[in-house]
């Protein structure tokens, strides 16, 4: 509902959302919340940092920290939608979002290397180090 709803109306659709994401979102992506709610919190923001683009960054004090502990998460869907995160707000954030890419594509390197990524053995995390991979690579 709310990837569609965006995907329609884009920022027009934040004044009536914004209660929400500070109420709500910002509790969801906690990180003492179960693995399902941070995944479902950064999947939201993923939204609005794609369909809102620009518009997104007045939230990025919100959401940028949640983004970083996603990334290095212990659970696959976490990290998957973190990774997509930063990938989107490269891809349609503002100009001010780059300079902060860097350490995010360093600790995704990180990631797809080391025991969470290619050097683990489970391959539930193979989604998630795919996602990553497309970001840094």
């Amino acid at each position: 509902m709310f990837h569609s709803s965006f995907g329609l109306l884009g920022g027009a659709l934040l004044p009536f959302f914004e209660k929400f994401m500070k109420d709500q979102m910002v509790e969801l992506i906690k990180p003492q919340r179960v693995w399902s709610d941070r995944q479902w919190g950064l999947c939201l923001w993923d939204d609005i940092i794609e369909f809102c683009g620009e518009e997104s960054w007045q939230y990025s004090d919100l959401y940028l920290q949640a983004l970083a502990r996603g990334i290095n998460d212990q659970q696959p869907e976490v990290r998957q939608a973190a990774s997509y995160g930063v990938g989107i707000l490269g891809k349609c954030g503002p100009q001010a979002a780059q300079q902060m890419l860097g350490p995010f594509v360093e600790q995704l390197a990180k990631v797809i290397e080391g025991p969470l990524g290619r050097g683990g053995e489970n391959p539930e995390q193979v989604e998630a180090t795919e996602n990553a991979i497309r970001l840094v690579f």
